[in-house]
């Protein structure tokens, strides 16, 4: 191995490696993240999920390139007053910290995917130390109302069910019956729709996956 490449890889690591500073927190030390959620008209929006998300991120040498790892999420809804809090009990191992406003109303695994309605990227504000206390708007308002709707008209046990197994509809469909109201919910993906008759699920039809339409 010639000196040249030993050289060059060392320059071309020590590019990528962050800056070393000092942590602005001990080892266990309390961080508190706080603020309200609003929306563009600077409106609290009220029972909204918020998550925060930690992990690491970190040059890979064998792919040269930064990757994430050892996410942590945490998350909370919102009060009457749009107010969220979160107590994070420092770790110097972890250096990449998000805010997210999300559009499920229930709690959050480690692994699942979100569709965030807003994302505040807030590493910054937490190397200066103290509470984090960041603006979280959601701009898309339209989207968290029809998504409230939706929800609000699908509370029998099991459209609850199965929305916490699937998440939301592709496309709901809606039909008069001699006993009452059919709706179809479908999840093309998936390659499933569910047939409910006044709230009760009747069927389940499954099909070849596509992508939605």
């Amino acid at each position: 191995m010639s000196w040249v490449y030993v050289l060059t890889t060392a320059l071309v690591a020590a590019s990528w490696a962050p800056a070393v500073a000092a942590a602005p927190y001990r080892e266990g030390e309390i961080v508190v993240f706080t603020g309200v959620a609003t929306d563009e008209q600077g409106q609290p929006i009220a029972n909204l999920r918020v998550v925060l998300e930690v992990s690491r991120k970190s040059l890979s040498m064998r792919k040269m390139r930064r990757e994430e790892k050892g996410l942590v999420r945490q998350s909370a809804l919102t009060d009457g007053d749009g107010n969220y809090r979160f107590r994070w009990r420092w770790h110097s191992y972890y250096n990449l910290f998000r805010l997210m406003a999300v559009d499920s109303p229930g709690s959050l695994g480690r692994d699942e995917d979100l569709r965030p309605l807003e994302t505040v990227d807030v590493t910054a504000q937490v190397k200066l130390g103290g509470p984090v206390v960041p603006p979280l708007v959601v701009r898309d308002a339209d989207f968290l109302n029809s998504h409230r709707a939706f929800l609000a008209g699908s509370d029998s046990a099991d459209q609850q069910r199965i929305y916490e197994e699937m998440g939301k509809p592709d496309r709901v469909e809606r039909t008069r019956r001699p006993g009452g109201e059919e709706i179809s919910w479908w999840y093309f993906n998936s390659g499933k729709a569910y047939r409910f008759l006044n709230g009760s699920l009747q069927t389940v039809d499954e099909f070849e996956p596509v992508e939605p339409f």
